[in-house]
């Protein structure tokens, strides 16, 4: 062995470092082309900021792209039922549990299973984690899937 603690004729080990810097600029690339298109989807990273004006930005962005039916009914879902029993929370706040109050008191007042489960996939919509991207299926705001309906 060597003073390294190789043995002769053994060829050194990768340095582990030089494969970290050629890594990095690629993962710094790719969280910045997250955030900007986070930003331009409506994506605040204010920790204060509330599910209302969340779903308000949300709202603003989509009437863009959507058809002006598909509008309509994601206005009616967030300002009709929503906002009213979540709004005030705060973004990072939103949970399962809130989610699932609200499905209860719904189904409890008679609502239907269909329309529910629209409403909840219109809530699931902008809290995607999964989809970084401000596309119809998410704008990769929330730090869980609170809302997923499936």
């Amino acid at each position: 062995m060597d003073l390294r603690g190789r043995r002769p004729g053994t060829a050194p080990p990768p340095d582990d470092r030089a494969q970290g810097r050629l890594r990095q600029p690629r993962r710094s690339q790719n969280a910045l082309r997250g955030f900007l298109e986070g930003e331009a989807g409506g994506f605040n990273a204010d920790p204060n900021q509330s599910v209302d004006d969340h779903l308000s930005t949300w709202l603003a962005a989509k009437a863009l792209v959507l058809k002006p039916t598909t509008m309509a009914r994601y206005r009616d879902y967030v300002h009709n039922d929503l906002a009213p029993a979540c709004g005030t929370l705060k973004l990072d706040e939103l949970g399962h549990r809130h989610i699932a109050a609200f499905v209860t008191g719904e189904l409890a007042a008679g609502r239907g299973t269909t329309t529910l489960y629209r409403c909840v996939a219109t809530l699931s919509d902008p809290c995607d984690p999964c989809d970084p991207t401000p596309s119809s299926t998410g704008s990769g705001s929330c730090p869980e899937k609170p809302a997923h309906p499936g």
